[in-house]
């Protein structure tokens, strides 16, 4: 590295490559964490290996993907689970669960995780416990779910609003403006709005189960009857909508 610490362009250039050590690329990212600089200059050098190769073989996603997991990126697996309405798309880091998709695709999914930062891996047996928690619930023999959750991509608050969703029992619900007053925030029912309609991982963190203030269902990202049905299944009495 430069007196300063920064990468050369010659280790910039051997980094994208690998054709450095493993001890070199540790003290790349172990100083990366910390310099956005390289970070960025990085990420430009990246993108500018894909932009000159002109095939995309096997063999050159595999180097990066290697790249990638000596740099310490997080691998995000997927795959689907059987719901009673189709296939639910989830993946998953070493952190925990971290998306699910009502609907999605291969292709889709890998490029919303690596829009997450992720290296997203097409898999099904690191996904086994959530198949399980998943399949209890739907049958009605589960109504807590332990698996960990990963919400890296949520910022404070939308994070504040997905934990206290998430505190939410099954056979309860609770309305956008009681969640703005539960996170200390009781003029932005609008903004937890927005943050309950971009949950990345509805279901498990039961969004389900936050209505209108009306007592209306609300919105809902796998669509009305599937928010119904899940209420229907926890056993939830709507309330009478003064809106419908």
């Amino acid at each position: 590295m430069s007196a300063r610490g920064c990468l050369t362009e010659r280790e910039l250039s051997a980094l994208v490559l690998g054709e450095l050590e493993d001890g070199q690329v540790r003290a790349i990212r172990d100083h990366g964490i910390g310099c956005a600089r390289c970070q960025r200059a990085i990420e430009s050098a990246r993108e500018m290996d894909r932009m000159m190769t002109t095939t995309n073989t096997p063999g050159d996603a595999a180097a990066e993907q290697r790249l990638r997991r000596r740099l310490g990126e997080s691998i995000a697996t997927f795959g689907t689970v059987r719901a009673p309405w189709g296939d639910l798309w989830v993946a998953a880091t070493d952190r925990g669960i971290t998306r699910i998709e009502f609907r999605s695709s291969d292709d889709q999914m890998a490029a919303l995780l690596e829009r997450d930062g992720l290296i997203p891996e097409r898999a099904t047996i690191e996904l086994e416990a959530l198949h399980r928690e998943l399949d209890e619930y739907f049958s009605g023999r589960r109504t807590v779910f332990e698996i960990p959750l990963d919400l890296r991509v949520a910022n404070p608050f939308r994070r504040a609003v997905l934990e206290r969703t998430a505190a939410i029992p099954a056979g309860g619900f609770s309305t956008y403006s009681r969640i703005a007053v539960d996170v200390g925030r009781p003029r932005a029912y609008r903004a937890v709005g927005n943050a309950v309609g971009a949950n990345p991982i509805p279901v498990v963190i039961p969004c389900h189960r936050v209505l209108a203030t009306g007592g209306g269902l609300g919105g809902y990202g796998g669509g009305l009857d599937i928010k119904r049905y899940l209420l229907e299944l926890e056993g939830v009495v709507l309330p009478v909508s003064r809106t419908s």
